[in-house]
């Protein structure tokens, strides 16, 4: 989102200055009127140039008008104030956000001078000089600048007035933009709930809140929520000819697109941005820039896809547009460059991939400042290649600047920031530094919890297993490096810790469900609802469609998927139970509610990976199960023990079950042979499986010898039910 060409306090300005009936006009002096007549004609070519969005060409017309203005009416006149607010308009446009920003900050101290702090032109200013700061990363002081905005726009305008709104919708954008999703879904839904109370409301601005109320659920894996909240966007505008709405709707086409990129769904994704594309192409010219991101966000899916020759077309088509509109250094042009580093660092073209990282964390720092998370994540991708190339001194200096910068920058539950910590962690590993390596991945860990917290407890099962499969690969990186190092105990500790605060996320928020599910026995109309759902989407599971019902049984499978969705968010929102993120519990602490006559055994399917330095490349081996065995408080250390390929041990469980299940057959051993010839057969299974994994585990040491023992299965729950 970007602040308005031409804000409404500059119109007021230029109309007081320029538009003004004879009489007032007199009031100038002849050299002022003077300068009037010279400036206005730059200022019509700055607009034209901006019309044509050549932003760059306009601010340097623009500045030509603000020289003049300052030399007819002096540095402190209104008249100041308004051009420097055009020009800070331009720059902001044309991605100069630094430069910008000095214009809307001396634009801002001169309407304080002639307003005073409760004034229309005070509301404005801050908003747009707000967006700036965020759009310029400068997010905690873009933060206070914006509320400041609101809290004047409240007292000037009201409430209940057309304007309000538009300042809680960029509230909104600025907490979505510093990753605390739950301030921004809860500016945009204030926005909207006033919207949909004013009559008068444009159909336009009430698509945009629920556009970016879809963005934001996006961003949570609320993915159900965020498709109705982009349908209803596009519904609001579907039969409206305007050129304004016809590009809304294909904003929020192109919105969906990211929906399903997000989960993983990247054929679905590229059909919704080719849709996205037909959508501008009817409207606007093919070179124009909104059509390059669009552009530039289906070759990155291409990337995802490995399909590297179809997405070098769309690379370089972007990039063409977007430095032709832009210039070579604009922020738009770092994000093409970030796409084609990723695509030479997959090729392998580690050098390369280098030069091209470091020529988007330039085009970072010149725009938006060096302690922007772009630019941070410009420098962590140097990082990344530089590993690659064996230049380790510089790859552990991009390392450590990235990973500190985005520390600062970002949101304490950002998936981003994980991976951070898990790359960071991979690197001190590769380099033996153990324990460097374990401080990243459990800062990693730790944001991981976080992030859980935040967004697990609203998912139905089916969105969890999504969300699930998106943290898979961080999680395992730690846990690997955990496995690769169980010699060490401050790394097994660390693991243990990890492993079993996430486990009680997890299963917090399954308590959390249940409970929201019981108060179906409290009349609650959506809870009973809930329960019929989920009664028959088990009915169905366990139905055998045949070829005629089968498309009909999927469809109305679907139908309930989506309904149980929506159903577990209402409960949800109505009665809360959220996880705290707070509650993450330190060894000592796990330790001591363990009873002292027992030991605590969970298991983990672990895919083994490390970077090996040597050789510049990952070695990935085949998965094992993990076990870690915790005994109470000062009765003995936590231990890691690898049981083996998992591959063995699944194919013993399978064949065991099978066996089970034949067994009891009517034509099977136990009807057939008798029971006592069955339970022979079966313990012989049994106790290979024993010699797998119970003997490893070696219960009968010192530490924990008649203990009881309490089991929690990762991916052997129920192996043997």
């Amino acid at each position: 989102m970007q602040p308005p060409l031409l804000s409404c306090v500059a119109i007021l300005q230029l109309f007081a200055l320029c538009c003004c009936p004879t009489d007032l006009l007199a009031q100038f002096t002849p050299s002022q009127e003077q300068g009037l007549a010279q400036a206005m004609p730059f200022y019509k070519a700055a607009m034209e140039l901006a019309a044509q969005q050549k932003y760059d060409e306009a601010a340097t017309v623009m500045a030509k008008v603000l020289e003049i203005t300052r030399e007819t009416f002096g540095k402190e006149h209104g008249a100041v104030a308004g051009k420097c607010l055009d020009l800070a308009s331009l720059l902001d446009h044309a991605g100069q956000f630094n430069q910008a920003l000095t214009y809307y900050e001396e634009s801002l101290r001169l309407n304080l001078k002639f307003f005073g702090p409760n004034h229309e032109a005070i509301a404005e200013t801050r908003r747009v000089y707000g967006i700036c700061l965020t759009n310029a990363g400068n997010l905690r002081e873009a933060r206070s600048e914006l509320v400041h905005a609101a809290k004047v726009a409240e007292i000037v305008y009201g409430k209940d007035s057309i304007e309000y709104p538009r300042f809680l919708n960029d509230l909104g954008y600025c907490f979505v933009r510093s990753g605390d999703w739950d301030r921004g879904e809860e500016y945009y839904r204030e926005c909207l709930a006033l919207r949909l109370k004013q009559v008068d409301c444009a159909p336009l601005a009430l698509s945009t809140t629920h556009n970016n109320l879809g963005d934001v659920l996006t961003k949570r894996c609320d993915y159900a929520n965020a498709r109705s909240q982009f349908d209803r966007a596009i519904e609001i505008l579907r039969n409206d000819d305007v050129v304004s709405s016809k590009l809304s709707i294909a904003n929020t086409t192109n919105n969906i697109g990211f929906l399903y990129r997000k989960q993983g769904d990247l054929k679905s994704a590229i059909t919704w941005y080719d849709e996205s594309l037909a959508k501008y192409l009817a409207i606007l010219p093919a070179t124009h820039p909104t059509v390059a991101g669009v552009l530039l966000n289906k070759a990155t899916c291409l990337l995802m896809q490995g399909k590297y020759q179809e997405c070098v077309p769309n690379l370089a088509s972007a990039l063409t547009i977007f430095v032709s509109a832009n210039g070579p250094n604009h922020p738009t042009v770092a994000s093409v460059l970030s796409v084609f580093s990723q695509l030479q660092f997959n090729a392998g073209e580690y050098r390369d991939a280098v030069e091209m990282s470091k020529r988007v964390a330039a085009i970072r720092r010149s725009t938006v400042g060096n302690e922007h998370p772009d630019t941070k994540f410009a420098i962590y991708e140097v990082a990344l290649a530089s590993l690659y190339l064996g230049n380790t001194s510089d790859a552990e200096r991009a390392f450590t600047e990235a990973e500190s910068g985005l520390l600062v920058a970002l949101n304490e539950s950002s998936t981003e920031l994980a991976s951070v910590h898990f790359g960071v962690g991979t690197f001190f590993a590769s380099q033996n530094r153990v324990e460097r390596a374990l401080e990243s991945f459990d800062r990693g860990q730790k944001v991981i919890a976080k992030n859980m917290a935040d967004v697990l407890p609203g998912l139905p099962q089916i969105e969890q297993n999504t969300y699930f499969s998106t943290l898979s690969l961080s999680v395992n990186q730690s846990l690997a490096f955990a496995l690769a190092h169980s010699d060490q105990q401050s790394v097994v500790d660390a693991s243990y810790e990890w492993l079993a605060n996430n486990k009680s996320i997890v299963q917090q928020s399954v308590g959390r469900q249940l409970r929201l599910v019981n108060l179906a026995s409290k009349n609650n109309l959506t809870a009973t609802r809930l329960v019929e759902v989920r009664q028959h989407m088990s009915s169905l599971a366990l139905t055998e469609a045949t070829d005629d019902t089968r498309q009909d049984h999927q469809l109305t499978l679907n139908k309930l998927i989506d309904e149980e969705s929506n159903l577990t968010r209402q409960l949800t929102r109505d009665f809360g139970f959220p996880v705290k993120a707070e509650s993450w519990l330190k060894l000592s602490a796990i330790r001591k509610l363990i009873p002292g006559d027992t030991v605590v055994v969970d298991f983990a399917r672990v895919t083994p990976s490390q970077f090996q330095a040597d050789q510049h490349e990952y070695i990935v081996g085949e998965d094992r199960y993990v076990a870690w065995i915790a005994p109470p408080l000062n009765k003995g250390s936590v231990r890691l023990v690898d049981l083996g390929p998992a591959e063995a041990i699944d194919l013993l469980i399978g064949r065991i079950r099978m066996r089970i299940q034949s067994d009891g057959d009517e034509n099977g051993i136990i009807e057939t042979k008798g029971e006592s010839i069955a339970a022979t057969a079966l313990n012989n299974g049994l106790r290979k499986l024993r010699d797998l994994i119970w003997t490893p585990l070696n219960l009968d040491a010192d530490d924990s010898k008649g203990s009881n023992f309490f089991s929690r299965k990762q991916s052997l729950v129920g192996a043997l039910v």
